[in-house]
């Protein structure tokens, strides 16, 4: 036995222990029948799911010469997981990327360790984020929710499933695929329908200009998924991912100025939008529905927003993003399809008295920065290191460039060329910080303002 293991196992006895000397009555029978029962029947069932396993393999092995029968999951229970990866895979189909004679069969997924937390556990079939693009990809892709269970049989073999399973891509697009490749998620007449309803209701006439903006805040997933805290305590929210939604206001107004509705989305929020500019609509607070979801991401003129779950859907539907408050650095590998541009948050070091620079930030190895993770809590403790949103006046900035650039009327200097130059040069010197393939990195643009205001981060 490795010797790291035991300690493990005995202080995870430990903690047990002490659980059930504490837990009231029904706290400790809900972990039992949540836990212990589920991990006995598995201990039991092991010898019978081994020959079951054995005997599906050999079966895949046999068929493989005439047809490949792969199982994918659908990460269903995450806006971020439910979008991109899926239109990525179709495009990667497009590309030749897949085997030619597979046969893919994909099933609705949720963490075991996810679901069994929820005060009230849901069937993975039911735990879709977002009712309506479930269905578009009921329409698209094979589903057949019982290869769950072959799917795990063959797994038992982990290196022999491999050639059985379809992993899904990754949210970031690192390949431009969806640059280069056609929508696959599409409205039926009577969904579009439906969508120029919910226009009007909001008070926007057919045919009107509008842009969609959203801040993370963290209120999503204790909403959709509230967890039994008395047992596994409160979802981890990752509040250094979050974003002030007031700091987008100023570029709402301004962008009502040249004519456009500015919509603020989500589906659950932590609080409502405190503007009195009739244009600047709280659907989050108002109007939210699956559908409108889809249908304003896939329409709006161009999208505002931060790595977060929500902006897959401009993505997948080919809208520009102007994407600001990135956070951590390494994040911007979403950024890339064209015309998007991008703007991240800032690292303060009180020890240094100054911003960050890019390139500390990658050598310090801050690029996956997080004040949560043990490696994170010391590098911000050693540094004194402080994470900055972007103000107003960078995300009005970064807001105003996507619509020059989308109106043609967008000209750069021969200074805010050799800038963008200059973060290119830096990004491409740490491949392994940032997970972007060699040739997509001059798809990569940083606002043209944010680094006039600040040169000294490409120093």
């Amino acid at each position: 036995m490795n010797i790291g293991i035991l300690p493990r196992i005995v202080a995870r006895v430990q903690k047990e222990y002490r659980y059930f000397r504490t837990a009231d009555e029904r706290a400790a029978k809900t972990r039992l029948q949540r836990v212990y029962l589920p991990l006995m029947l598995s201990i039991i069932s092991f010898p019978l799911r081994i020959c079951l396993a054995g005997l599906l393999l050999t079966l895949l092995t046999l068929l493989k010469p005439f047809v490949l029968v792969r199982f994918g999951r659908l990460h269903c229970y995450s806006m971020g997981g439910f979008n991109t990866p899926q239109e990525i895979y179709l495009c990667e189909r497009d590309a030749g990327l897949h085997p030619k004679r597979s046969f893919d069969v994909f099933y609705h997924y949720d963490y075991p360790f996810f679901n069994r937390a929820l005060v009230r556990r849901v069937k993975p079939k039911d735990a879709a984020c977002n009712q309506q693009l479930d269905i578009m990809i009921k329409r698209t892709f094979r589903i057949f929710e019982f290869s769950r269970h072959l799917d795990d049989l063959i797994r038992l073999f982990p290196r022999a499933s491999l050639a059985f399973t379809v992993e899904p891509p990754k949210s970031e697009d690192t390949r431009g695929l969806l640059d280069l490749f056609p929508l696959h998620f599409t409205f039926t007449s009577a969904e579009e329908q439906k969508g120029r309803a919910g226009l009007m209701e909001m008070g926007i006439e057919p045919g009107s200009k509008f842009i969609c903006f959203h801040a993370r805040d963290g209120a999503w997933l204790p909403t959709s998924r509230p967890r039994y805290t008395s047992l596994y305590g409160e979802w981890n929210r990752s509040v250094h991912r979050n974003a002030s939604i007031e700091n987008y206001l100023l570029a709402a107004d301004q962008l009502t100025e040249l004519g456009y509705y500015a919509i603020r989305m989500g589906k659950f929020v932590e609080k409502p939008l405190n503007s009195t500019n009739p244009k600047v609509l709280d659907y989050a607070t108002d109007f939210q529905s699956d559908l409108m979801d889809l249908f304003l991401s896939a329409h709006c003129d161009f999208f505002i927003g931060q790595n977060s779950g929500i902006i897959g859907l401009p993505m997948v539907f080919r809208r520009p993003i102007a994407f600001v408050n990135i956070h951590p650095l390494s994040e911007i590998c979403t950024c890339t399809n064209r015309p998007n541009i991008f703007i991240p948050k800032l690292l303060y070091s009180v020890v240094k008295g100054r911003l960050l620079t890019f390139r500390e930030i990658l050598e310090f190895g801050l690029s996956d920065f997080n004040p949560n993770h043990p490696k994170g809590k010391e590098l911000q403790d050693s540094l004194g290191l402080e994470l900055l949103e972007n103000t107003p006046e960078e995300i009005t900035e970064v807001a105003m460039e996507m619509h020059q650039r989308l109106n043609g009327q967008f000209e750069s200097s021969k200074e805010d060329d050799e800038l963008q130059s200059r973060f290119l040069s830096i990004i491409g010197s740490y491949p392994d910080k940032v997970r972007l393939l060699f040739e997509r990195h001059p798809c990569h643009r940083i606002g043209t303002r944010f680094l006039a205001r600040h040169p000294e981060l490409v120093d």
